[in-house]
């Protein structure tokens, strides 16, 4: 019976902050507020911050206005103009579908 190995933990990184004092005092202050570690309240933080802004960059936010036109625009597309038949004639010629 063949066994598989689960891969090797990726070795942690070390990272390196300059800080001004009082704000190291005021993130140790939380993180013992919490009962965690420097170290875990930093990392848990930037990571929900760095969740937050990938977010934020990988959404689209659209005005009600916008939804009903986009809406509108799925449910009864225009037809095709000159540029569109073009630009498919040149990828059905490339592309075998």
């Amino acid at each position: 019976m063949n066994s598989i190995e689960a891969p090797p933990a990726p070795k942690p990184l070390r990272l390196t902050l300059r800080i001004p004092g009082s704000v190291q005092a005021k993130m140790e202050e939380a993180a013992a507020s919490l009962g965690v570690s420097l170290n875990s309240f930093i990392v848990g933080t930037a990571s929900r911050e760095a969740a937050e802004v990938l977010a934020l960059e990988r959404s689209i936010s659209l005005s009600p206005r916008d939804v009903e036109f986009l809406t509108a625009l799925i449910e009864n597309p225009p037809e095709p103009n000159e540029y569109v038949l073009r630009a498919a004639a040149g990828l059905k010629s490339r592309v075998a579908l």
